[in-house]
């Protein structure tokens, strides 16, 4: 395909036309190979990755690039600190660090509203259980579960009940 590109077109024109394509194909690749490397730690890994980047031109690719193993980093060590039940303030300054305070506060603010939203959830699948197991019609228990999802949900909440029980299925099973 460069052959071909370099029949038609002149540097300056692939570059232009193919660079940004180029530049994230060349970056995939070089990822795939550093994580397939068997003879490499996981530590070692990591330092080749970010020697790549290092050694990336300065430009929107590079600070693409960079967001994208931020929010990979960040993913990460959020789930491992929170299988290891880190403390809200833990999350807070290891989220600081990698994404700064803006963002470290608008994840500790999610992280309270899905907190808040998971009570309601177990609150709500008790109260339902009981509903479904005490009343002899069932149209009348699903009116009550009506009712008591618009009490608990606002009505965004509600559109995602169905999937967010079937999620906690899967992760009791």
């Amino acid at each position: 395909m460069a052959s071909l590109r370099q029949q038609y077109f002149d540097k300056t024109t692939i570059e232009a036309f193919f660079g940004a394509s180029d530049s994230y194909d060349d970056y995939s690749m070089e990822m795939v190979r550093i994580n397939q490397n068997e003879q490499m730690s996981e530590a070692q890994k990591q330092a080749a990755r970010q020697d790549y980047v290092s050694r990336l031109p300065d430009g929107a690719i590079k600070t693409n690039i960079m967001q994208q193993a931020n929010l990979n980093e960040l993913m990460a060590r959020t789930e491992q600190m929170k299988a290891q039940g880190a403390s809200p303030e833990a999350l807070y300054n290891m989220r600081r660090e990698l994404v700064g305070e803006a963002a470290a506060a608008r994840l500790a603010q999610v992280d309270q509203e899905d907190a808040n939203f998971d009570q309601r959830f177990t609150q709500y699948e008790a109260q339902k259980g009981q509903l479904l197991s005490q009343s002899a019609n069932p149209a009348e228990a699903q009116i009550q579960i009506d009712q008591l999802e618009q009490q608990l949900f606002d009505a965004a909440e509600r559109k995602r009940l169905s999937g967010y029980a079937a999620l906690q299925e899967t992760k009791t099973q």
